[in-house]
């Protein structure tokens, strides 16, 4: 529910200023920015940072309130238009804009890329390995663990399921197929990575 509070967001971070403060690394003397962790690394100062996250929160609300704008618009279009709201056709029109939160996330949360780019880069960007390794490394077996049990979970009930499936359900069950694939993929990972350093 962190996107909502984010539309009546005060000074207080939470998780989506916190996945964005990620990106930023305390240096002695500032902070060094990596896109998505993995991007090239440039140097800012605090001042500049706090900048790019007041930019950062002002980008974003306005992206919520564009969507729920957005849907709401579509909404009623459907309704004007006589069409039954459980209709698949119906139900694809209002959740269309949905799709720009994905294109629109990753824009906001790179910003700050574009604005330091003026600099001359301290490192280059990290290598798929090396950027998979601070991952892991950043992340416990916790939510690894949860998010693959889901998928699994929702996986099974589809699998199991005696009826024929639905248009939806194939949606579900490839994404499910493919958090479950990732997720034993990253325990792995993981694993061998904690047995390494344990050597």
């Amino acid at each position: 529910m962190s996107w909502l509070k984010g539309l009546f967001r005060g000074k207080e971070p939470d998780l989506m200023d916190s996945l964005f403060l990620d990106q930023f690394t305390p240096v002695d003397d500032g902070y060094l920015f990596r896109r998505n962790q993995r991007g090239a690394a440039y140097h800012c100062t605090p001042n500049e940072r706090d900048s790019c996250l007041e930019d950062f929160r002002r980008s974003s609300r306005r992206l919520i309130w564009g969507v729920v704008a957005a849907v709401t618009i579509m909404v009623t279009a459907t309704y004007a238009a006589g069409l039954d709201p459980d209709d698949p056709i119906a139900i694809f029109i209002y959740c269309s804009p949905l799709v720009a939160l994905v294109p629109g996330t990753m824009i906001i949360y790179g910003a700050p890329e574009k604005a330091l780019r003026r600099k001359p880069s301290v490192s280059p960007a990290l290598s798929s390995e090396d950027a998979q390794r601070n991952y892991l490394q950043q992340t416990s077996w916790v939510p690894l663990g949860l998010i693959t049990l889901i998928a699994g979970i929702v996986l099974g009930v589809l699998l199991l399921k005696a009826s024929p499936w639905q248009g939806i359900d194939y949606i579900w069950g490839v994404g499910s197929a493919l958090c479950l694939a990732q997720g034993l993929r990253s325990l792995w990972l993981k694993y061998r990575l904690a047995r390494n350093s344990n050597q």
